[in-house]
């Protein structure tokens, strides 16, 4: 049978959209989409995503050019481009995500039925939720965040040309035009270089910068002058300008294949804001407060300007005053660029030289980085400046700074020279009315450096020790052993009130140490509530690790002017015991159990955040003293190690039945 020209052209035609979406295919040159019809049914798509070089083919294959020309070679050229990608994926096993069971989400649901020879959908899954992901995935890639092509555009951001003076307005800021090998991003090379054919890119490299820049103008209109030259290769811009491409578009650009390259110093640049100087009388060394200040107590404090941890002065505050008044952003003090905002400059210059009281806490919680004195929003604290041993607090500086107890002479023993200073941290935090958690290593002694200090920090009351009833005993024969002169009071047992109930306060103000045990603390409650203790141990302070159970809450309202919790283990499975313990020793420290979950918790546990980690490490070292066995600063403290070797030979039944099994055994594996 003759084939009639229509026939033959339409061959043709199929060949040429065939041809056209095997080379889209093989190049990348293709974007996964989906549709949803007006019954809610969806399917996925590869679709194609041609670059301009392939203009001149798409336009031989509309014929007359009319609009339903090019409707029909466009889903054409879909439906082909589909079919071939499909079916290589499904060739070669791809899988765009690991199948597990279950019920799947839109997305998931999405990336599986991409390499996949049937592209639909399940009908289960919600009409509403597919539209807007359809809607998401068009405008993805309506913005040009779906590019192809061998050349990225990068942009390197310039400062001002000879630099600024400080004191001065910066000047325009330069933007060069660079092209980076897709594939290998440590090939750059100038724009000129892609304008003159110099580029080692190839033939289409034109091609592709050109539609780069077309989509760095629609994306960034602060940037489209970039199209006015012929051949551009850089532009200049003013600072509140730059400022607003890297702040609000470079995530955008950077989906569009655009990259930003910005000086070194930028992800560093400072903004000014506040700083809070506070005074404590008093050093780690030599502080003595009697009734300690707590964590309640007020300190006085003045704001004043800064820029990191250097104190801005009237002049430097008139500098970025004028460069606000030129509508600039970025201004150059002190050697460094300064990014600027009019209204923080004004509530800055409002704020500094006030001066205020604050709360240890809120002091505390600010200079370590976590919600703390009110300010503006938008202003930013940067730290706080203190003096005496609030500011070895904030520096860290405290375990070097306190001053080691020397062995009491009441205590029956000799403590070694890092339980001396474990003695003495616990005193200095004691006195200040701060809450202190030993967490030494077991076998370190915790028990005898806390004898240790009942003794060397003598108080007007009792000290309550809560135990587990399993050492109950141990802790009488420890304070008889190491503090005979301390009299003691065992509160357990059934015979634990021997005569009227509200005589138990009277007994224990006239004895030193009060013993009891998790489990009597919340059944006894308002017998301890109702003395005002000099002192709060928690020995296995583990037992609170659960702010929800009876004994933790009871142990929360305890008065006591002191506070310890000794434990080899504050963390043992989750964060939340050591917010736990830490709430109990000084409440409001840490925030609140949900607000430390979010700020601490789930970043360090759930995504591994070493940020986070050392942030919580800075907030709790000062309350926290942790030492191993193996710590060199201890090592050389501790006796030698004694080994013994003891040999233990089995009787004859007991080896005629330990053959007997390993016989069974090795049987059993032969088998």
């Amino acid at each position: 049978m003759a084939v009639t020209a229509v026939e033959s052209a339409e061959t043709d035609l199929d060949r040429r959209i065939e041809r056209l979406a095997g080379e889209l295919a093989a190049t990348g040159r293709v974007v996964p989409g989906i549709s949803v019809d007006g019954s809610g049914s969806a399917r996925s798509w590869w679709w194609p995503l041609p670059a301009a070089r392939d203009r001149a083919a798409i336009a031989s294959a509309c014929g007359d050019g009319s609009t339903e020309a090019q409707r029909s070679v466009a889903e054409q050229l879909a439906i082909a481009v589909d079919r071939i990608v499909r079916t290589r994926l499904v060739t070669r096993g791809v899988e765009l995500t690991p199948r597990r069971p279950g019920r799947r989400g839109v997305e998931e649901a999405w990336l599986i039925s991409l390499t996949r020879t049937d592209p639909s959908l399940a009908r289960s899954l919600d009409a509403d939720k597919l539209r807007a992901f359809e809607r998401e995935i068009t405008g993805w890639v309506a913005s040009g965040a779906s590019t192809t092509g061998r050349i990225r555009l990068c942009l390197r951001v310039r400062e001002p040309a000879g630099g600024v003076d400080d004191g001065g307005v910066d000047g325009r800021w330069s933007v060069e035009l660079l092209a980076q090998d897709a594939t290998e991003p440590s090939l750059i090379v100038p724009a000129v270089d892609v304008w003159r054919g110099r580029s080692p890119f190839g033939e289409h490299a034109v091609d592709d910068l050109l539609a780069s820049l077309g989509r760095l103008a629609r994306l960034a209109p602060e940037l489209a002058a970039v199209l006015d030259a012929a051949e551009p290769v850089d532009l200049s811009l003013t600072s509140s300008a730059l400022m607003d491409v890297v702040t609000q578009r470079s995530a955008t650009l950077a989906d569009a294949g655009i990259v930003m390259l910005l000086p070194a110093w930028w992800t560093q640049r400072r903004r000014p804001g506040l700083r809070v100087k506070a005074a404590s009388r008093g050093s780690g060394a030599d502080v003595i407060s009697a009734g300690g200040v707590g964590m309640d107590a007020l300190v006085s404090f003045r704001f004043e300007a800064a820029l990191g941890d250097q104190r801005l002065t009237k002049a430097d505050l008139a500098t970025l005053a004028r460069a606000v008044a030129a509508k600039q952003a970025l201004v150059r003090v002190r050697g460094q660029w300064v990014e600027i905002r009019a209204e923080d400059l004004a509530l800055i210059a409002q704020r500094a030289g006030e001066t205020g009281e604050a709360t240890v806490a809120e002091v505390l919680r600010t200079g370590l980085g976590l919600e703390g004195l009110a300010v503006p929003d938008g202003i930013e604290i940067l730290g706080v400046a203190a003096t005496g041993w609030l500011g070895d607090l904030l520096d860290g500086a405290l375990h070097a700074t306190v001053t080691p107890v020397a062995t009491p002479t009441e205590f029956h023993g000799r403590l070694r020279p890092y339980q001396e200073r474990g003695a003495g941290w616990l005193r200095f935090l004691g006195r200040l009315g701060l809450g202190a958690c030993l967490a030494d290593d077991m076998g370190l002694g915790k028990t005898a450096q806390l004898i240790a200090t009942l003794l060397a920090d003598e108080t007007t009351g009792p000290t309550l020790v809560v135990c587990p009833v399993s050492v109950l005993g141990n802790w009488q024969r420890e304070l008889e052993r190491f503090a005979p002169t301390l009299t003691v009071l065992a509160h357990h047992g059934p015979d634990r009130f021997t005569s009227h109930r509200a005589k138990f306060a009277t007994r224990a103000k006239r004895v030193d140490v009060v013993l009891t045990t998790y489990s009597l603390v919340a059944r006894d409650a308002k017998d301890l509530e109702s003395v005002r203790w000099a002192r709060l141990v928690l020995d296995e302070a583990q037992q609170v690790k659960n702010p929800a159970t009876a004994q933790t809450r009871a142990v929360q309202r305890i008065r006591a002017e002191r506070r310890v919790a000794m434990t080899g283990t504050p963390v043992e499975n989750r964060l939340s015991e050591l917010w736990s313990i830490m709430h109990v020793l000084n409440p409001g420290l840490l925030g609140t159990k949900s607000s430390f979950r979010q700020r601490f918790g789930v970043p360090i546990e759930r995504d591994h955040d070493t940020e986070s980690a050392e942030r919580l490490r800075k907030i709790t070292a000062p309350f926290l003293l942790r030492r191993l066995k193996t710590d060199k600063t201890i090592i050389d403290d501790l006796p030698d190690k004694i080994e013994l070797t003891e040999h233990c030979p089995l009787t004859r039944e007991q080896a005629t039945l330990y053959q007997a099994v390993v016989d069974e055994l090795i049987a059993a594996a032969a088998e």
